[in-house]
């Protein structure tokens, strides 16, 4: 996702048909990792809020779970997807599993491509179920049917904006 909006950052106009963020697409991971993960209270956000801050004054070579800090500051926190997103015109297609932590940061990120690009043609399917790989609670695999529908949409010239929920 986050090399996909990092492309759509640099070129901007006509030569990319649609783009497809399937899973991951938010603000930033310390906010959806806050929002899913460790509860949406005042202390998560806290907590979320203090590794940022940690990390944008850490020494580039600061490990931090594993990664040098350097990552986290050009990864995560130098822009957000919807930054890179926002001068592009290309059609978006985002998809989103429920049992994925991140299914809210998705839900803005598509509000907020919405809000800032009314006319930027965007569809939203949210996977009923799905973890981050689509995977279902009984083993099967969504991943197909999101292709197959990405490829519908933009294929479609009337690409049409809204949301759905894939079951």
């Amino acid at each position: 996702m986050h090399l996909t909006t990092g492309v759509l950052s640099r070129v901007r106009k006509g030569t990319i048909a649609g783009a497809a963020l399937f899973a991951s697409a938010g603000p930033v991971q310390f906010w959806s990792g806050s929002v899913s993960s460790e509860g949406s209270s005042r202390e998560s956000f806290q907590s979320a809020f203090d590794r940022m801050r940690m990390l944008q004054n850490a020494p580039d070579d600061f490990m931090y779970k594993g990664l040098p800090a350097r990552r986290y500051k050009t990864f995560w926190l130098q822009s957000t997807p919807i930054e890179d997103v926002r001068d592009s015109d290309v059609p978006l297609f985002v998809a989103q599993g429920t049992r994925d932590g991140t299914v809210l940061a998705s839900d803005l990120f598509a509000m907020e491509a919405l809000r800032q690009q009314p006319n930027r043609p965007l569809r939203y399917v949210v996977v009923e179920g799905g973890d981050h790989g689509f995977e279902m609670p009984d083993g099967t695999s969504r991943v197909v049917t999101l292709f197959d529908d990405f490829l519908d949409w933009i294929l479609d010239s009337k690409r049409l904006t809204g949301t759905e929920i894939l079951r």
